[in-house]
Protein backbone atom coordinates (compact mmCIF):
# COMPACT_ATOMS: atom_id res chain seq x y z
CA UNK A 1 0.00 0.00 0.00
CA UNK A 2 2.57 2.14 1.19
CA UNK A 3 4.76 2.23 -2.58
CA UNK A 4 0.85 2.66 -4.26
CA UNK A 5 1.12 5.76 -2.08
CA UNK A 6 4.34 7.03 -2.91
CA UNK A 7 3.84 6.82 -6.42
CA UNK A 8 0.90 8.20 -6.81
CA UNK A 9 1.92 11.10 -4.60
CA UNK A 10 4.67 11.86 -7.17
CA UNK A 11 2.05 11.62 -9.92
CA UNK A 12 0.22 13.82 -7.82
CA UNK A 13 3.03 16.13 -7.66
CA UNK A 14 4.15 16.47 -11.02
CA UNK A 15 3.76 19.79 -12.42
CA UNK A 16 1.94 21.27 -8.68
CA UNK A 17 5.25 21.54 -7.13
CA UNK A 18 5.21 25.58 -6.96
CA UNK A 19 1.92 26.02 -6.18
CA UNK A 20 1.66 23.47 -3.80
CA UNK A 21 4.98 24.60 -2.20
CA UNK A 22 3.55 28.23 -2.07
CA UNK A 23 0.44 26.97 -0.44
CA UNK A 24 2.71 25.96 2.31
CA UNK A 25 4.80 28.51 2.65
CA UNK A 26 2.38 31.38 2.97
CA UNK A 27 0.23 28.92 5.60
CA UNK A 28 3.82 29.26 7.53
CA UNK A 29 4.38 32.65 7.14
CA UNK A 30 0.55 33.29 8.14
CA UNK A 31 -0.08 31.30 11.11
CA UNK A 32 3.91 31.83 12.75
CA UNK A 33 3.66 35.39 11.65
CA UNK A 34 0.07 35.72 13.79
CA UNK A 35 1.56 34.21 16.77
CA UNK A 36 4.62 35.95 17.34
CA UNK A 37 3.24 39.31 16.07
CA UNK A 38 -0.12 38.88 18.77
CA UNK A 39 2.73 38.23 21.52
CA UNK A 40 5.19 40.90 20.42
CA UNK A 41 2.04 43.28 20.58
CA UNK A 42 0.82 41.27 23.98
CA UNK A 43 4.67 42.24 25.26
CA UNK A 44 5.04 45.43 23.36
CA UNK A 45 2.05 46.92 24.97
CA UNK A 46 2.50 46.06 28.85
CA UNK A 47 6.34 47.67 28.30
CA UNK A 48 5.05 50.37 26.71
CA UNK A 49 4.82 53.95 28.05
CA UNK A 50 0.45 53.90 27.51
CA UNK A 51 0.03 50.73 29.81
CA UNK A 52 2.26 52.97 32.42
CA UNK A 53 0.24 56.40 31.84
CA UNK A 54 -3.35 54.27 32.18
CA UNK A 55 -1.93 53.00 35.45
CA UNK A 56 -1.24 56.47 36.85
CA UNK A 57 -4.57 58.02 35.47
CA UNK A 58 -7.28 55.18 36.35
CA UNK A 59 -7.39 51.98 39.41
CA UNK A 60 -4.48 49.37 38.65
CA UNK A 61 -7.45 46.75 38.68
CA UNK A 62 -9.48 48.35 36.02
CA UNK A 63 -6.56 48.60 33.93
CA UNK A 64 -5.33 45.43 34.48
CA UNK A 65 -8.38 43.47 33.80
CA UNK A 66 -9.00 45.39 30.35
CA UNK A 67 -5.58 45.01 29.47
CA UNK A 68 -6.28 41.11 30.14
CA UNK A 69 -9.80 40.98 28.35
CA UNK A 70 -8.05 42.76 25.47
CA UNK A 71 -5.10 40.41 25.41
CA UNK A 72 -7.27 37.24 25.69
CA UNK A 73 -9.13 38.21 23.18
CA UNK A 74 -6.61 38.83 20.47
CA UNK A 75 -4.83 35.82 21.60
CA UNK A 76 -8.46 33.71 20.69
CA UNK A 77 -8.50 36.14 17.40
CA UNK A 78 -5.29 35.20 16.13
CA UNK A 79 -6.10 31.34 17.00
CA UNK A 80 -8.88 31.48 14.97
CA UNK A 81 -7.09 32.94 12.37
CA UNK A 82 -4.53 30.25 12.48
CA UNK A 83 -6.51 27.18 12.68
CA UNK A 84 -8.43 28.39 9.65
CA UNK A 85 -5.57 29.00 7.45
CA UNK A 86 -4.54 25.26 8.75
CA UNK A 87 -7.70 23.57 7.32
CA UNK A 88 -7.43 25.69 4.56
CA UNK A 89 -4.14 24.25 4.11
CA UNK A 90 -5.09 20.88 4.33
CA UNK A 91 -8.12 21.15 1.99
CA UNK A 92 -5.57 22.37 -0.96
CA UNK A 93 -3.94 18.60 -0.07
CA UNK A 94 -7.16 16.73 0.39
CA UNK A 95 -8.53 18.30 -2.68
CA UNK A 96 -5.24 17.44 -5.03
CA UNK A 97 -5.23 14.25 -3.65
CA UNK A 98 -8.44 12.81 -4.58
CA UNK A 99 -7.41 14.68 -8.01
CA UNK A 100 -8.64 18.18 -7.97
CA UNK A 101 -6.47 21.11 -8.91
CA UNK A 102 -6.03 22.25 -5.16
CA UNK A 103 -6.44 26.26 -5.84
CA UNK A 104 -4.35 28.47 -4.07
CA UNK A 105 -7.64 30.88 -2.90
CA UNK A 106 -8.88 27.32 -1.19
CA UNK A 107 -6.12 28.42 1.88
CA UNK A 108 -8.22 31.19 3.05
CA UNK A 109 -11.68 29.62 2.65
CA UNK A 110 -12.15 28.72 6.40
CA UNK A 111 -11.48 32.24 7.59
CA UNK A 112 -15.18 33.09 8.53
CA UNK A 113 -16.00 32.99 12.02
CA UNK A 114 -17.99 29.80 12.02
CA UNK A 115 -15.44 27.88 9.84
CA UNK A 116 -12.34 28.89 11.90
CA UNK A 117 -14.32 28.31 15.58
CA UNK A 118 -14.95 24.90 14.34
CA UNK A 119 -11.33 24.27 13.03
CA UNK A 120 -10.48 25.87 16.48
CA UNK A 121 -12.65 23.61 18.71
CA UNK A 122 -11.52 20.28 16.30
CA UNK A 123 -7.54 21.20 16.46
CA UNK A 124 -8.37 21.67 20.63
CA UNK A 125 -9.72 18.34 21.02
CA UNK A 126 -6.66 16.57 18.84
CA UNK A 127 -4.41 18.41 21.08
CA UNK A 128 -6.26 17.54 23.83
CA UNK A 129 -6.15 13.77 23.50
CA UNK A 130 -2.73 13.26 21.67
CA UNK A 131 -1.13 15.29 24.84
CA UNK A 132 -3.16 13.02 27.05
CA UNK A 133 -2.43 9.67 25.38
CA UNK A 134 1.37 11.15 24.94
CA UNK A 135 1.30 11.18 28.58
CA UNK A 136 0.09 7.26 28.88
CA UNK A 137 2.23 5.93 26.80
CA UNK A 138 5.63 7.58 28.16
CA UNK A 139 4.56 6.91 31.50
CA UNK A 140 5.75 3.52 31.96
CA UNK A 141 9.03 4.90 30.53
CA UNK A 142 9.17 7.95 32.69
CA UNK A 143 8.84 5.81 35.75
CA UNK A 144 11.76 2.94 34.58
CA UNK A 145 14.07 6.27 34.42
CA UNK A 146 13.22 7.67 37.77
CA UNK A 147 13.56 4.05 39.42
CA UNK A 148 16.97 3.73 37.48
CA UNK A 149 17.95 6.85 38.66
CA UNK A 150 17.05 5.80 42.16
CA UNK A 151 18.87 3.12 42.71
CA UNK A 152 21.99 4.17 41.07
CA UNK A 153 22.10 6.93 43.65
CA UNK A 154 20.98 5.06 46.44
CA UNK A 155 22.13 2.00 46.57
CA UNK A 156 25.13 -0.10 44.98
CA UNK A 157 24.05 -1.86 41.16
CA UNK A 158 25.83 -3.95 39.27
CA UNK A 159 27.00 -2.69 35.85
CA UNK A 160 25.40 -5.40 33.86
CA UNK A 161 21.93 -4.87 36.01
CA UNK A 162 22.19 -1.02 35.17
CA UNK A 163 23.08 -1.85 31.41
CA UNK A 164 20.05 -5.01 31.15
CA UNK A 165 17.70 -1.70 32.90
CA UNK A 166 18.71 0.76 30.54
CA UNK A 167 17.71 -1.79 27.83
CA UNK A 168 14.58 -2.30 29.23
CA UNK A 169 13.87 1.19 29.87
CA UNK A 170 15.12 2.66 25.91
CA UNK A 171 12.40 -0.61 24.99
CA UNK A 172 9.89 0.71 26.75
CA UNK A 173 10.39 4.09 24.82
CA UNK A 174 10.89 3.19 21.53
CA UNK A 175 7.51 1.34 21.95
CA UNK A 176 5.99 3.95 22.97
CA UNK A 177 6.74 6.17 20.46
CA UNK A 178 5.59 3.72 17.65
CA UNK A 179 2.41 2.81 19.72
CA UNK A 180 1.71 6.60 20.39
CA UNK A 181 2.28 7.50 16.55
CA UNK A 182 -0.15 4.74 15.66
CA UNK A 183 -2.57 6.48 18.10
CA UNK A 184 -2.14 9.47 16.22
CA UNK A 185 -3.00 8.62 13.15
CA UNK A 186 -6.21 7.58 14.02
CA UNK A 187 -6.78 10.64 14.50
CA UNK A 188 -5.45 11.93 11.23
CA UNK A 189 -7.97 12.06 9.21
CA UNK A 190 -10.06 14.39 11.46
CA UNK A 191 -9.15 16.99 9.15
CA UNK A 192 -10.20 15.39 6.06
CA UNK A 193 -14.16 15.58 7.49
CA UNK A 194 -13.37 18.99 9.07
CA UNK A 195 -12.77 20.22 5.65
CA UNK A 196 -16.28 19.10 4.78
CA UNK A 197 -19.29 21.73 5.09
CA UNK A 198 -21.40 20.17 8.36
CA UNK A 199 -19.31 17.98 9.94
CA UNK A 200 -18.51 18.48 13.37
CA UNK A 201 -15.41 18.39 15.17
CA UNK A 202 -16.47 15.43 17.73
CA UNK A 203 -18.24 13.62 14.12
CA UNK A 204 -15.13 14.29 12.72
CA UNK A 205 -12.89 12.64 15.23
CA UNK A 206 -15.46 9.58 15.51
CA UNK A 207 -15.27 8.64 11.52
CA UNK A 208 -11.50 9.72 11.68
CA UNK A 209 -11.17 6.43 14.42
CA UNK A 210 -13.59 4.34 12.88
CA UNK A 211 -12.51 4.76 9.11
CA UNK A 212 -8.18 4.73 9.50
CA UNK A 213 -8.68 1.33 11.80
CA UNK A 214 -6.74 -1.10 9.82
CA UNK A 215 -3.95 1.09 8.01
CA UNK A 216 -2.38 2.15 11.01
CA UNK A 217 0.57 0.25 11.26
CA UNK A 218 1.13 0.88 7.25
CA UNK A 219 0.28 4.86 8.53
CA UNK A 220 3.10 4.35 10.79
CA UNK A 221 5.57 3.01 8.41
CA UNK A 222 5.22 5.45 5.82
CA UNK A 223 5.61 8.37 7.93
CA UNK A 224 8.92 7.21 9.03
CA UNK A 225 9.71 6.07 5.75
CA UNK A 226 9.28 10.18 5.25
CA UNK A 227 12.20 10.87 7.98
CA UNK A 228 14.71 10.98 5.06
CA UNK A 229 12.84 13.44 3.21
CA UNK A 230 11.83 15.40 6.17
CA UNK A 231 15.74 15.83 7.23
CA UNK A 232 16.30 16.99 3.90
CA UNK A 233 13.90 20.21 4.46
CA UNK A 234 16.98 21.21 6.29
CA UNK A 235 18.40 22.82 3.32
CA UNK A 236 16.47 25.41 1.05
CA UNK A 237 16.54 23.49 -2.19
CA UNK A 238 14.86 20.35 -1.37
CA UNK A 239 12.54 21.93 0.95
CA UNK A 240 11.34 23.08 -1.97
CA UNK A 241 10.20 19.07 -3.41
CA UNK A 242 10.34 17.19 0.01
CA UNK A 243 7.87 19.77 1.86
CA UNK A 244 4.63 19.41 -0.74
CA UNK A 245 5.94 15.60 -1.25
CA UNK A 246 5.86 14.71 2.42
CA UNK A 247 2.29 16.73 3.08
CA UNK A 248 0.64 15.21 -0.18
CA UNK A 249 1.52 11.85 0.90
CA UNK A 250 -0.05 12.17 4.05
CA UNK A 251 -2.92 12.88 2.60
CA UNK A 252 -2.99 10.75 -0.13
CA UNK A 253 -2.46 7.87 2.67
CA UNK A 254 -5.61 9.55 4.57
CA UNK A 255 -7.91 9.33 1.53
CA UNK A 256 -6.35 5.72 0.54
CA UNK A 257 -7.30 4.39 3.69
CA UNK A 258 -11.02 6.25 3.73
CA UNK A 259 -11.90 5.36 0.55
CA UNK A 260 -11.17 1.70 1.19
CA UNK A 261 -12.43 1.58 4.65
CA UNK A 262 -15.79 2.99 2.88
CA UNK A 263 -15.73 0.63 -0.21
CA UNK A 264 -15.07 -2.35 2.15
CA UNK A 265 -18.23 -1.58 4.26
CA UNK A 266 -20.53 -1.17 1.60
CA UNK A 267 -19.23 -4.07 -0.08
CA UNK A 268 -21.64 -6.23 1.70
CA UNK A 269 -25.64 -6.83 0.80
CA UNK A 270 -26.73 -5.78 4.35
CA UNK A 271 -25.27 -2.74 4.17
CA UNK A 272 -26.36 -1.72 0.69
CA UNK A 273 -29.87 -2.48 2.37
CA UNK A 274 -28.66 -0.12 4.87
CA UNK A 275 -29.07 -3.07 7.75
CA UNK A 276 -25.75 -2.02 9.14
Amino acid sequence: MNRDVRLQSKILLSGNITRLFSVSLCSFILRYGTLLLSGWGIYSYYKSPLFFYLLGLYNGYIVYSLSSFAACLLAFLSLLFICGIRTGEYSVYFTRANGGYGRFSSLFRFLNLQKAFRALSLYTQLYVRKTLWLIFFFMPSAICFICIYFLQHNSFMQKGVYVTLMCGAATTITLAVFISRIYILRISASPYYACLNGTSPAEAIKKSIHFTDGSLCDGAVLEYSLSGWLLSCLLVVPAFYAIPYIKLTKAVFITNAVHKKSLSKSSYAINILGLA
